[in-house]
């Protein structure tokens, strides 16, 4: 399988623009995963871009003292190389639908015939760590428009809406699975002196980071593989200490203060949940990932609760966490409200009331019951 998507991407005609996205409110794994293959396209000639929400930049917030620390150059926006925030895109649709890639069957990874690459008035979107073009929020137009389609993912029911589809969910996370990418480029050029620079410091701190953040700090959904790749990205120089405190460990005041806020509000109806109101004094310091990725996994702890939800009111929406810590079916509940994730943890976002969303989910868990 790996060998067809390289396959593929070195076929790319340089000229052609390759924009990279992951799923909606990312986490380190989407956002990582797309710079790490951006930078590996940039390695083999392409002209890679990542999209990026502008909501969203904090999640990328410790790559600037990092960068700094380490002194190394990541390139910003206004370079024209790095990210592309939503407010800026512009990307032309030629409307010719002819594509130059023939695909004899796009569920099968293995039967792959490329004729001639892309030309260079098309452009490719690759959509990582999501498993339905939906996931991609306000870049799903850009995916439906684009002249050729890849998706690179990890989670459970894949939708295939790609014309390829990478799809192992047998791994930690899409950082994995990129790593395995490289690797398998590195050794079908039978050689090692190109090794430290497809993994550079840059990829493997971002390889690192979404290693990290996607099995919460490796205590889950580790491969036999998993830990061993991790200690290569250490060997490679990484500052794996700042990256483990910065995207997983600090806790500020404000932190503890919603947590102790949350636990003291858990209810229980059929399964536990609690509701965030960012409007209140104890919360609107945090950030949407602060949230989900921190303080919902502090909660998680608590070994008396299996199936967990946390519902963090937006202005026009609701963005719904599911955990589970006994039961496998948090993706299953995820995807019912039209989202997706993993059996034991998942997502959603829905313009319902909290009253509906708790109803519907009693809903479904009394149905897998029957």
């Amino acid at each position: 399988k790996f060998n067809e998507i390289i396959k593929l991407l070195l076929n790319l005609d340089n000229s052609t623009d390759i924009y990279i996205c992951g799923h909606l409110n990312p986490d380190q794994d989407s956002v990582c995963s797309s710079l790490a293959l951006k930078d590996f396209l940039k390695f083999l000639g392409k002209k890679a871009y990542v999209l990026l929400e502008d909501k969203d930049q904090e999640i990328i917030s410790w790559l600037n003292a990092y960068n700094k620390n380490l002194n190394l150059k990541i390139e910003n926006e206004k370079q024209n190389s790095n990210l592309i925030f939503n407010k800026n895109i512009k990307i032309e649709c030629n409307q010719n639908k002819n594509l130059q890639i023939d695909i004899k069957n796009k569920k099968n990874l293995l039967d792959l015939d490329i004729k001639n690459s892309v030309t260079s008035s098309n452009y490719v979107f690759i959509a990582v760590d999501l498993n339905q073009k939906s996931r991609l929020g306000n870049f799903e137009k850009y995916f439906d428009e684009a002249k050729y389609k890849i998706n690179i993912d990890h989670h459970q029911d894949n939708k295939y809406e790609a014309d390829f589809t990478l799809s192992d969910t047998t791994t930690s996370s899409t950082c994995e699975i990129i790593y395995n990418i490289l690797n398998t480029f590195i050794k079908l050029n039978k050689t090692n002196k190109i090794d430290k620079e497809v993994f550079n410091i840059n990829v493997c701190s971002y390889l690192y980071a979404g290693m990290l953040g996607d099995t919460n700090g490796f205590t889950r959904r580790l491969t036999k593989n998993t830990l061993a790749i991790a200690q290569k990205l250490i060997n490679a120089g990484i500052d794996y200490v700042y990256i483990l405190n910065k995207t997983l460990n600090e806790r500020t005041f404000y932190d503890f203060k919603a947590l102790a806020k949350l636990i003291n509000e858990i209810k229980f109806d059929g399964f536990h949940y609690v509701v965030v109101d960012k409007k209140l004094e104890e919360f609107k310091y945090l950030t949407y990932n602060k949230i989900v990725k921190n303080i919902a996994e502090d909660l998680r702890k608590i070994v008396d609760i299996d199936i967990f939800l946390l519902l963090i009111l937006n202005d026009t929406s609701i963005t719904t966490k599911v955990m589970s810590n006994k039961s496998d079916n948090a993706n299953l509940i995820a995807e019912s409200f039209g989202g997706g994730g993993h059996k034991k943890e998942a997502g959603f976002t829905v313009d319902m009331s909290v009253d509906q969303i708790l109803l519907k989910t009693k809903e479904f868990l009394e149905g897998e019951k029957l």
